[in-house]
């Protein structure tokens, strides 16, 4: 059953490829840090200042994000804000825990998924 809203509705190609990659990224990274032992340990010691809760935040985090991206994916607008609101507490905690890099790599996150959520917005529910 589609509504009216559903006919006008038209996920650009880069949004698309955006969400598809985003979610089977962030699967596989809350996989490897839910089972991942031995990638456990070696981020333990390429990262030691980070605090011992972090891969577990990491893990929902990237749970939060397949979630995000699902509700996107739908068109539905929490899932725009689960994007920012998660990403920006990532940031956060990248600056503080992990290497530079990484910190910036989700700062380029962000500003991708809003760049590419804006011109749909209106057409979210």
């Amino acid at each position: 059953q589609h509504g009216e809203n559903d006919l006008k509705r038209k996920r650009g190609g880069c949004l698309s490829i955006f969400l598809i990659i985003f979610i089977i990224l962030n699967s596989l990274g809350a996989f490897g840090y839910l089972f991942g032992e031995q990638a456990k340990i070696d981020m333990r010691h390429a990262y030691p200042m980070q605090p011992n809760w972090y891969i577990g935040y990491l893990t929902v985090a990237c749970i939060l994000n397949v979630i995000a991206g699902i509700g996107v994916w739908k068109w539905k607008k929490w899932g725009g804000y689960l994007f920012g609101i998660n990403l920006a507490i990532v940031i956060l905690f990248q600056f503080s825990y992990a290497p530079f890099w990484m910190g910036c790599l989700d700062c380029f996150d962000l500003f991708l998924i809003v760049a590419l959520i804006i011109p749909v917005w209106k057409k979210m529910d």
